[in-house]
């Protein structure tokens, strides 16, 4: 007699796939329960048999790496808007030092012209000076060492010269020397 005594297969079958194999094969594709309520799953002649529960978590543990999978996706998308995000705040900071710059050109300009006014104001005042017309020569003289001479610069020497009351400084026309 054999070791393995034959036994009454008790298993319900609930599905079968047709696989080209000769009907009833061990190796076609089929789902079916045990006696004792598992699930058993035969593909291709391997065969799986666990509880419900035992499936549903495996099941459940798949739907777990598509969320994990949504989430990288949404983790990129955020890490490229942050790039963009990086980029704009780089090219905005470009703008900022830009202006930043200008600014502290437009201060030494300022205090640059603030310094010349005050050299014409007090050779306006200076009495070693004594004539309109020695006084209009050392207001030339200090024009030509602020140059370039700016229209801006120029009026600005006039109303200062003009606040001060004591000579009028005219500008030069465009290609003519002071």
């Amino acid at each position: 007699m054999s070791d393995n005594p034959p036994t009454l297969n008790t298993d319900r079958e609930l599905f079968r796939e047709d696989t080209g194999e000769p009907a009833g094969s061990y190796y076609e594709n089929h789902v079916f329960v045990t006696e004792d309520g598992h699930i058993g799953m035969n593909v291709g002649g391997m065969v799986f048999v666990k509880p419900i529960a035992d499936w549903h978590s495996m099941a459940s543990g798949s739907s777990h790496l598509h969320e994990v999978g949504a989430l990288a996706f949404r983790a990129d998308q955020l890490s490229k808007e942050m790039e963009g995000l990086y980029e704009r705040s780089l090219a905005d900071a470009r703008i900022m030092d830009r202006a930043v710059e200008r600014e502290r050109a437009a201060k030494a300009e300022r205090d640059r012209l603030r310094q010349s006014v005050d050299v014409i104001r007090a050779a306006l005042t200076d009495p070693s000076l004594t004539t309109e017309l020695s006084r209009l020569a050392a207001i030339g003289t200090i024009c030509k060492s602020v140059e370039p001479l700016s229209d801006a610069t120029i009026r600005r020497g006039q109303e200062v010269a003009a606040i001060v009351g004591h000579a009028r400084v005219t500008a030069p026309a465009k290609g003519e020397k002071p």
